[in-house]
């Protein structure tokens, strides 16, 4: 197993995808890690990353509500020619990853940040370099999605609510 984590490329994640309307983002966690710390590693296209930053700011030092396993830390800001910014949590086991991109993250990322989501998203759960497990996610019928659209499409500009960089 690598010692850096890859992000949905790595051997070793779990992988959110297709989680916003018309964007690329794509969300990872790595499977095993040492301790209670980890993180959520945000990919896609660099305007995208750069936009999605502020507002993953607001998850900062929010606990995981009624799921109350964990918590997330803190964001970094994308990195110098990375493409990413990484969201970093606590979560006390490694099923509570699966759960963390299952139900937590989505949930934040709707009613926190107030950003619009897919109704169906992909869970992708990778181990030794195979996909043991792929689904589609759907949202619960008692989650509202937020109202901001992550999209850089030009036949989107029309709509006051889309977030651009």
């Amino acid at each position: 197993m690598a010692e850096t984590f890859l992000g949905h490329k790595d051997d070793y994640a779990v992988i959110l995808s297709d989680v916003f309307p018309r964007s690329n983002l794509i969300f990872s966690t790595p499977i095993d890690f040492l301790g209670k710390r980890s993180s959520v590693y945000v990919e896609g296209d660099e305007k995208q990353v750069e936009a999605a930053f502020g507002y993953l700011q607001k998850l900062a030092g929010i606990y995981f509500d009624d799921q109350s396993f964990g918590r997330w830390i803190g964001v970094a800001p994308p990195g110098q020619n990375l493409s990413r910014t990484i969201i970093y949590y606590e979560a006390y086991s490694e099923i509570d990853k699966i759960r963390l991109l299952n139900l937590v993250l989505p949930r934040h990322l709707a009613k926190i940040c107030n950003l619009a989501l897919r109704t169906i998203c992909n869970l992708t759960i990778r181990y030794k370099g195979i996909d043991i497990q792929k689904s589609f996610i759907i949202l619960p019928e008692d989650l509202t999605t937020g109202e901001l659209i992550l999209s850089f499409s030009e036949e989107m500009k029309e709509n006051k609510k889309i977030i651009f960089s």
